[in-house]
């Protein structure tokens, strides 16, 4: 069964293509594709970003509404390995923060942004850009810093940083 489904789409391929060329004006210029850059950034579902180098990803970047702030993992290297893990393998609950690579700090302003269990809360907001090139691949996006509720400053504010 699978083997005639392949035959025919393989089929259909090849009439629509026939049926294509002998309708095409001779005299239309078909631009030049640009070639597929080395470096790429893939929008993946369930917020997540995937960066590749010839095809293979290298790292993906998290970013869902219930993250305490957005990471990568992992991080591939050049064997082919992961160089980095989720958690603490000593000590798991008290490390859960422990999120292969990400950035944050124990106090800003008083708060802390560093523990799953502080204060303070670094929000994925939106992904401004993607960039694909040779030698480099990147996102940008927007991140929001703020306080989760209970560790607020004297004046009731999120921080933005």
């Amino acid at each position: 069964m699978m083997r005639a489904v392949t035959v025919a789409v393989t089929v259909a391929v090849a009439l629509l293509s026939a049926a294509m060329l002998r309708h095409a004006p001779a005299d239309v210029n078909i631009p030049t594709a640009k070639p597929v850059p080395i470096m790429q950034v893939l929008p993946l579902p369930h917020n997540q970003a995937s960066i590749t180098r010839n095809g293979k990803e290298i790292t993906r970047y998290h970013f869902a509404p219930n993250l305490h702030r957005p990471f990568l993992y992992p991080i591939i290297g050049p064997s082919g390995r992961s160089l980095t893990r989720m958690g603490h393998p000593h000590d798991p609950t008290s490390h859960s923060h422990h999120n292969s690579v990400w950035l944050s700090h124990h106090k800003v302003e008083g708060l802390d942004f560093w523990s799953d269990r502080g204060h303070g809360l670094i929000e994925h907001q939106r992904i401004i850009q993607y960039t694909d090139a040779n030698e480099e691949a990147s996102i940008l996006a927007l991140i929001h810093w703020k306080a989760t509720g209970q560790g607020k400053d004297a004046d009731g504010k999120s921080h933005v940083a």
